[in-house]
C-alpha cells in the first residue's frame, strides 16, 4: 500500500523540523535531509472478520479487552481461576497490520 506523503520533517543532528506546511506553500526548502512520509491505513481484512484490526496502541483497548474476554472467566469460575484454571489462551495481538512500523494518533 503507498499512501500520498504528507509529512515532510527536516532533520537537523538529533532533531527535527516539520516543514509540511512550507511545503504545501511551495516554499523552496534548502539543502539538506529530510524525511517524507505517507500516513497508511489498514484496510478491512478477511483476517481480521473483514474489519480493520483494532489500535492496540489507543488508551483503553487493552482494558476493554480484558473486561470482554477474562472478566467472564472471572465470573464464572471465580476463585478457581488461577488454581484449578491455570490461564486462558488468547491468540498474539497483531500490531503491524499495515506495514513494519506500529503507529498511533492517540
Amino acid at each position: 500500500m503507498v499512501g500520498r506523503p504528507d509529512r515532510h520533517l527536516s532533520l537537523q543532528g538529533d532533531t527535527s523540523e516539520n516543514v509540511t506546511a512550507k511545503v504545501k506553500a511551495g516554499e523552496a526548502l534548502p539543502e539538506g535531509r529530510y524525511l517524507v512520509a505517507a500516513e497508511v491505513r489498514a484496510k478491512d481484512s478477511p483476517w481480521t472478520g473483514n474489519r480493520s484490526y483494532v489500535n492496540l496502541l489507543s488508551p483503553g483497548v487493552t482494558e476493554k479487552f480484558l473486561d470482554v474476554t477474562m472478566e467472564p472467566y472471572r465470573r464464572e469460575i471465580g476463585k478457581q481461576f488461577g488454581k484449578r484454571v491455570p490461564g486462558v489462551f488468547t491468540d498474539e495481538p497483531n500490531i503491524r497490520p499495515v506495514g513494519d512500523l506500529p503507529w498511533s494518533e492517540t
